[in-house]
């Protein structure tokens, strides 16, 4: 005779096979879709991520009808630090875009900070992160956000005041508030004095496939992403004759250039080849260019360990993947194991206390649609 338990016990099974098969059916789906992306140059898959990397019905569909995509072009200027400051530099990148109303006055503008932490400072916090990132990997179970695939850590309060449980927090806050005061002189964000900003952060390890969603953090001030490790070097190329790839100083990003023509240019050249993948695991910005109409620019920032990137809540963002095979593992980290992983730490900056993210506002949320 069957107990009154049995029949819990038999559904709370048939739920477990359900969402073990819900899960399996999801990861062949982004393995399909990152493959769709790594057949593709930069800014080709670029374009497909953001106008399809939202699943519609459970499968990848382009929610932007007839968008239009150009690169960004911005103005950069550096920001004047003082000699003993932990950055070696940070450069301001304002670009156009339809930004949310302040107040009564819309933005037709947003800016973006590229802040570089000294050599000494970036090898020592970069031990210490990805010494905790691949921790959080092992003991913690993953959380599923904007994440395809890798592992998305718990969300943590980033205070001063942690003690050695906290060392990682602590030094992000401190390395983040030295960046507001350098960026805000009047030591001020959004009308909020930066001692009394909320910071909060999770670590991010992704293989070489995974991929995060379009997304954004909605009324946060400032987004912020540290990159920890890169994750090694994609495969080569297979460029044609003539054609060599350099490494923009400015920017960060790939470019080919031809040697015979003096000719360059960002995006790769034509080959009889079949070609690897180019993509670099990019944090892509997408700003728009005006407001109701589905104009759009990509700002993309390849992942350099030892930078910080600051930029707006409300921008929608991704990123890509990197190949579809794991790349050689380089230099002191071949003994750490996973040293093919891309670390990162992202943050939100806020002047509220709460870990949550809000929504968009409707009207922005419609804005960038039709």
């Amino acid at each position: 005779m069957r107990t009154p338990a049995e029949p819990v016990i038999q559904s709370e099974l048939g739920d477990s096979c359900t969402r073990a098969v819900d899960s399996e059916r999801e990861a062949e789906r982004d393995a399909r879709f990152a493959a769709r992306l790594l057949a593709l140059d930069t800014f080709a898959a670029a374009e497909l991520l953001l106008t399809c990397g939202t699943p519609m019905d459970g499968e990848y569909e382009d929610i932007y009808e007839g968008a239009e995509f150009a690169r960004a072009q911005p103005g950069v200027a550096a920001v004047t630090l003082p000699t003993s400051s932990s950055f070696a530099s940070i450069d301001r990148y304002s670009m156009k875009d339809n930004a949310p109303a302040v107040g009564c006055v819309r933005l037709k503008t947003m800016s973006v900070h590229k802040c570089v932490v000294r050599g000494p400072s970036a090898a020592i916090l970069n031990v210490i992160l990805r010494g905790e990132a691949m921790l959080q990997r092992e003991t913690c179970q993953s959380r599923s956000v904007s994440n395809a695939g890798g592992f998305h850590g718990s969300v943590h309060r980033l205070g001063l005041d942690q003690g050695l449980a906290g060392a990682w927090q602590a030094r992000l806050c401190a390395l983040l508030s030295e960046a507001l005061q350098a960026t805000h002189a009047d030591g001020h964000v959004a009308g909020c004095p930066i001692e009394q900003l909320h910071f909060t952060g999770w670590l991010n390890v992704s293989d070489h496939a995974s991929f995060n969603r379009p997304h954004d953090h909605g009324h946060i001030s400032y987004s912020a992403v540290y990159h920890v490790d890169d994750g090694g070097e994609p495969p080569a190329q297979p460029l044609p004759p003539g054609w060599a790839c350099g490494l923009d100083a400015e920017s960060s990003r790939p470019y080919y250039y031809n040697v015979t023509d003096q000719l360059s240019q960002w995006h790769p050249p034509l080959s009889n080849e079949p070609l690897l993948p180019r993509c670099a695991g990019e944090l892509l910005l997408q700003t728009q260019l005006a407001a109701w109409a589905n104009q759009y620019a990509i700002f993309p920032i390849t992942p350099v360990p030892g930078t910080l990137w600051l930029f707006p809540g409300y921008v929608p963002h991704a990123v890509l993947p990197r190949s579809t095979e794991a790349p050689a593992p380089r230099g002191p980290q071949v003994a750490a194991g996973d040293a093919s992983m891309r670390v990162s730490v992202a943050c939100n900056i806020s002047t509220v206390a709460s870990v949550d993210v809000p929504d968009l506002p409707t009207v922005w949320q419609a804005s960038r649609m039709q």
